[in-house]
């Protein structure tokens, strides 16, 4: 469990995404699809872990979160990720 946050952490928040927006936007496309490919990855290898959490904050059956997990992996996959880049 995590306590709520307040608004030194929000502000520190949003400016940590702004940031990432901006480095990401610069990547290009190879490498942008290399980084989902890790997201996919780390959420994969930590799904029994991620699905234990999302059952004792929010109530969900392991059954369904360890499916929305699996969903979550494969969406952040990258379209022809099987493509070693740069071509």
């Amino acid at each position: 469990m995590c306590p709520l946050a307040g608004p030194d952490e929000v502000r520190s928040a949003l400016d940590a995404n702004v940031a990432a927006m901006r480095a990401c936007r610069d990547l290009p496309a190879h490498e942008r699809a290399a980084a989902l490919r890790r997201v996919a990855d780390a959420v994969d290898a930590a799904r029994g872990e991620l699905a234990r959490t999302m059952a004792l904050e929010g109530g969900k059956p392991i059954a369904l979160a360890l499916l929305e997990l699996s969903r979550t992996a494969h969406s952040s996959s990258p379209p022809c990720s099987w493509i070693p880049f740069p071509i």
